[in-house]
């Protein structure tokens, strides 16, 4: 019995003592050499710099240089103060947030979409193709429709196209319709502070407008001419769009029967036929839901 408790009782006081002192002795040694290497790679990226009179420390990305003496002799705060990453990352989620990308879906990128089929990688290759070539596409007021089965990553994809092309300089914002079309509406109001015109046109000037879950709406004649107002805007003014669905592309005569009813025939054959246009991209998303198995 003794033995079995001398596996689980750890060393003596002697013994731990000993490690603690190692223990404390290596932390020390790497983070004087961490330390090292963060000030020397600071300088490297700096050739402008001479020396750092200052340095700061910041409890999540270490330390950051203060004050700075350039090679000219001036004296200057390059960040004003401020930890460099941390600043950065302000300045990401305030970009985000103008996008108005989901959180969930912020750190999205093509890199991250999960592609474990031949359908899934062409998806992610068409998406790859318009963001290389991102300022033609926009420029050339292309659209991109992904459409099909909920919970396949159009919206992971959506969001990476949107970041490209806000990097790139362009306007961009992810929206629902639904969430567009009432604050289209809150113009009718009595005292509203815009004109349904004012509304529609922050929508229509975008660089790049997204617009998901297309087809989910009440489906009233009048909502339909709110959104293809936007819509059309767009289109005239070449416009680059996005529209994601769950709705297939199309269906058959027979599914058409039962009730069954496709993109083409919620959006009109004019916006339907605008989708195919040169320039533009169809991207069908027929494979199961990865929801609950680590895909967005």
């Amino acid at each position: 019995m003794n033995q079995i408790l001398d596996l689980y009782k750890g060393p003596d006081a002697s013994q731990r003592t000993a490690t603690s002192e190692t223990t404390d002795a290596a932390r020390t040694t790497d983070t004087e050499s961490t330390k090292t290497s963060v000030r020397s790679a600071c300088l490297a990226e700096h050739p402008d710099w001479a020396e750092v009179l200052q340095w700061g420390c910041c409890e999540k990305h270490g330390e950051y240089p203060i004050v700075v003496r350039t090679v000219d002799g001036a004296t200057v705060t390059p960040f004003g103060g401020e930890c460099p990453k941390c600043k950065a990352e302000k300045k990401q989620t305030a970009i985000m947030g103008r996008l108005a990308i989901p959180p969930r879906f912020r750190d999205c990128t093509v890199k991250s979409f999960h592609a474990a089929n031949p359908e899934q990688q062409r998806a992610r290759a068409s998406v790859i193709e318009f963001c290389k070539d991102i300022r033609a596409h926009i420029e050339h007021g292309d659209w991109v429709v992904m459409a099909g089965n909920s919970g396949t990553g159009k919206t992971h994809l959506a969001c990476a196209i949107a970041k490209v092309a806000s990097a790139a300089g362009y306007s961009v914002l992810f929206t629902r319709v639904r969430p567009m079309i009432k604050r289209i509406r809150r113009t009718w109001r009595p005292g509203s502070v815009e004109t349904e015109e004012e509304v529609i046109r922050k929508f229509t000037d975008l660089d790049l407008l997204i617009l998901d879950e297309v087809g989910v709406q009440t489906g009233t004649d009048q909502e339909h001419l709110e959104f293809f107002d936007v819509l059309a805007e767009r289109y005239e003014n070449m416009k680059a769009t996005i529209l994601l669905s769950n709705f297939p592309f199309s269906v058959s005569q027979e599914d058409r029967k039962r009730g069954v009813r496709g993109l083409e025939d919620y959006l009109g054959s004019k916006v339907y036929d605008r989708c195919f246009e040169d320039g533009s991209i169809v991207i069908p998303f027929t494979w199961e839901s990865h929801r609950g198995r680590g895909a967005k």
